[in-house]
């Protein structure tokens, strides 16, 4: 379970996030991280949140959004709000970190998504798109279908895909961490 303050590091990034609110104390309405991303040229994948609002608000350094496919870069004191299933990515602009705060409205399960991740980067079973094993994808897909999608193949592609790997990669001893 998330607490207030808990930390956590995705080594293959470099990120790292502290969770200011929580969805068990905000009811569900919401998350709340300070995160800080090292610059470079990772970037994550395009995604959509079906059902959460996200927001960032930077405190130093520059984030680059690709937001419905427009470029925008967001300097300190600058808040940009993605809304719920907007195609989106984010990297860091320039040669310094980036410290931000980010916002999921209402949580759903997005602590547990960020719990995994970290996780499955932490025991390197992330690839370098940062995806994990393909047999694991199923498990991961259908755990987190609420909180995060990627746009690339269609939703209805990545349904069939999780729900056909899905037993394959239990049969296969894949588990998501605990976290």
């Amino acid at each position: 379970m998330v607490i207030s303050g808990m930390e956590l590091v995705n080594p293959r990034t470099g990120q790292r996030l502290r969770f200011v609110e929580t969805a068990h104390g905000s009811q569900g309405a919401l998350v709340a991280m300070e995160c800080v991303s090292p610059p470079g040229m990772e970037r994550e994948p395009e995604h959509v949140h079906p059902y959460q609002e996200n927001s960032f608000e930077v405190h130093s350094g520059a984030l680059r959004f690709k937001i419905s496919g427009q470029e925008r870069v967001v300097g300190p004191g600058e808040r940009v709000v993605v809304p719920a299933a907007t195609p989106h990515c984010f990297w860091v602009e320039g040669p310094e970190e980036a410290l931000y705060r980010q916002e999921f409205r209402p949580a759903l399960g997005i602590e547990h998504f960020f719990e995994v991740l970290f996780t499955l980067a932490r025991d390197r079973m992330l690839d370098e798109r940062g995806m994990p094993p393909f047999l694991m994808l199923g498990l991961f897909g259908r755990a987190f279908w609420n909180e995060v999608r990627v746009t690339r193949p269609p939703a209805w592609v990545q349904r069939i895909t999780y729900a056909l790997l899905a037993p394959i990669g239990r049969v296969a001893g894949y588990r998501l961490p605990a976290a």
